[in-house]
């Protein structure tokens, strides 16, 4: 969406059974990450500022807060973790996107270094 409320772009139509949560855009704005937290297969998409060109990975965890890394090749997914707590998960952006566990706590709090 432009500044003036025109422009508007439909990143993910309503269907299905999870939400689309967490809109965050990448350092540079050409990118939106957000989360689908279908519970059967919560993902994390990927999607140009335009609408175009989705990827998307498939999370451990549905997530409830994305941090790009300060160059945009990566991303940080908080998310309740199976046995409790937060997992921290870890998605490489570039490319076909990928998405590991890193770390777990509780509670957890984290930023990223200027350098990445």
């Amino acid at each position: 969406m432009d500044r003036d409320g025109a422009g508007v772009v439909e990143l993910a139509n309503a269907a299905g059974p999870g939400r689309h949560v967490q809109p965050t855009f990448s350092p540079d704005g050409s990118v939106v990450a957000w989360v689908d937290t279908d519970p059967s297969e919560p993902r994390l998409h990927l999607t140009a500022e335009d609408g175009s060109d989705d990827r998307s990975v498939t999370l451990p965890t549905s997530a409830f807060y994305l941090s790009w890394s300060p160059d945009g090749d990566a991303l940080v997914a908080l998310g309740s973790a199976a046995g409790g707590g937060i997992d921290v998960v870890r998605v490489a952006t570039s490319g076909s996107p990928s998405a590991e566990v890193f770390d777990s706590g509780a509670p957890y709090f984290f930023d990223w270094s200027p350098d990445g």
